[in-house]
């Protein structure tokens, strides 16, 4: 999904695609939150409990290839590496960027 959110590098185009973005985010993603959180609170509400609900957003993601977990059986990511090279934005460590 993360790769529909960002246009190639060389199209000429802004970096951000706002309007998958938009549409992701402000109606599939906000409508399954919500549904989510009305059911829950339904049930609590059914069973006699003040239920308080606590939401995280996102960590900082790492671009460069790690993988999040790693073991010889099992491996989660690396999710953003991938995307960003093939929309032609190579990872760069920040030592390896030019000075402005």
């Amino acid at each position: 999904m993360f790769f529909s959110f960002i246009n190639n590098a060389r199209s000429g185009s802004p970096f951000v695609n706002h309007e998958v973005v938009n549409g992701v985010l402000n109606q599939t993603f906000r409508k399954a939150f919500e549904y989510i959180i009305e059911r829950a609170i339904e049930a609590a509400r059914k069973a006699s409990i003040n239920m308080p609900i606590f939401l995280h957003g996102y960590d900082y993601p790492w671009p460069d290839g790690r993988y999040v977990i790693y073991t010889p059986v099992w491996q989660v990511g690396p999710w953003f590496h991938d995307s960003f090279n093939e929309k032609n934005f190579p990872y760069q460590r920040v030592d390896e960027v030019p000075a402005a």
